[in-house]
């Protein structure tokens, strides 16, 4: 391990057997002193077998800087430098999030995208009525063309004001994936656009064809419904139905896009709940084969049966993969042994005709 310094809040673990076990490595470095933390949102990607990268949500308080660290690992992931910063913002007036990192190692090319809530008013300008900051909430890329390095001035996937007129506007939760041509997808969840309501959510996705420099105008995958009661699942977990995205890399589906989520269409009354209802969780999925402008009709990923009698049980944060033989997998937390909806397994579903069943 590497030397202590910096506070860290998030931890890292390995493992020698394709994830039979895994042992706890300990918390990667979260900075130079301990005014400067890791506070959450770590992401690994890797270049071989011993080049490993971390990135998390980062804060230096002395400073006052928020932003997205990045560590280097050259020893297959059992430790990490120091962090380098790879986004650096102003505490006082930005908020960032969920970070998350795709590597094109051909190209020494690292994609660092997240969510910057900035109430800063620089953008946005001030309320008319209260003078007060208009919130604006962004997703970004930097990108780093040496390993690290260095990076670029953030670019734009989508932006949007949180004014009187759509108060409830917001981007977030974004990944970004590499198709086999180079190209870069983003995705995340927006809610509350165009004056709609904070349970106003859509998934969408945009694409950049020159490295990340700029997107297209960004695409609605699908409406999804809220999970929970539209902030936590039971068990104060927090409640999201934010995307993971894959790229197809076999000779009969490359360059296929693949999409899975949360969504809450299985809603009963709820009197515990501050929204009277509380909706338990799906794995939705959907797939594009023309670039991202179309998607199939999305299908429910989880086979255990609800309603009608059966069991209401959550199935939520999915993460989807794709292989090089066209092979799919999906896997994401299950509740559905507990009739009291608490304990949590893991599951995982697969697809060999690219998601079709």
């Amino acid at each position: 391990m590497a030397a202590l310094s910096g506070v860290t809040a998030v931890g890292f673990a390995t493992s020698s057997d394709q994830g039979k076990g895994f042992a706890y490595q300990g918390a990667p470095p979260g900075g130079i002193n301990f005014d400067q933390t890791l506070i959450g949102s770590p992401t690994v990607a890797c270049t071989s077998a011993t080049q490993f990268f971390y990135s998390a949500i980062w804060l230096d308080t002395l400073n006052s800087v928020a932003g997205v660290a990045l560590a280097r690992s050259t020893e297959g992931g059992h430790s990490f430098s120091s962090p380098a910063v790879a986004v650096r913002k102003d505490a006082s007036t930005h908020l960032i999030d969920h970070d998350w990192l795709a590597i094109d190692a051909s190209h020494s090319t690292i994609y660092t995208v997240y969510a910057d809530l900035d109430y800063s008013g620089l953008t946005c300008g001030a309320d008319p009525d209260t003078g007060s900051p208009i919130p604006r909430y962004a997703i970004e890329m930097v990108v780093s063309t040496d390993m690290g390095t260095t990076r670029s001035t953030p670019s734009i996937v989508e932006q949007v004001r949180a004014d009187a007129t759509s108060p409830w506007a917001a981007v977030m939760g974004p990944q970004v994936a590499i198709a086999p041509s180079g190209d870069l997808y983003v995705t995340y969840e927006a809610a509350g656009q165009n004056g709609g309501a904070a349970t106003s959510r859509q998934i969408k996705i945009a694409r950049s064809t020159d490295s990340g420099v700029t997107f297209t105008p960004p695409v609605v995958v699908t409406v999804v419904s809220p999970v929970g009661d539209a902030a936590d699942l039971q068990g104060l977990i927090r409640a999201n139905e934010f995307p993971s995205v894959a790229i197809g890399k076999s000779a009969k589906d490359s360059g296929f896009i693949y999409l899975a989520w949360d969504d809450g269409g299985n809603a009963v009354p709820d009197s515990f709940s501050t929204t009277g209802s509380y909706a338990f969780s799906d794995i939705k999925m959907s797939a594009s084969r023309d670039y991202g402008d179309t998607w199939k009709t999305p299908i429910r990923v989880n086979t255990n049966a609800k309603g009608g009698g059966a069991l209401l049980t959550d199935q939520f944060e999915p993460a989807i993969v794709a292989d090089t033989k066209g092979a799919l997998a999906v896997c994401f937390y299950d509740r559905r042994r507990d009739a009291n909806n608490f304990q949590i397994d893991r599951e995982c579903a697969k697809s060999f005709d690219g998601g079709t069943t």
